[in-house]
């Protein structure tokens, strides 16, 4: 799926895949506010 994902991504945005990476997470960290929790989000990159 990430192949996929990055596949994609590469095609729309037309940018060097050597500029980013692909890392599939079991889910976005989100608050009770459902707010993402982009501190939480740090530990995968």
């Amino acid at each position: 799926m990430a192949e996929e994902v990055r596949s994609f991504t590469i095609e729309k945005t037309k940018l060097n895949p050597a500029a980013f990476r692909t890392v599939i997470i079991p889910e976005i960290p989100k608050n009770d506010a459902g707010k993402t929790l982009y501190k939480d989000l740090e530990k995968y990159y």
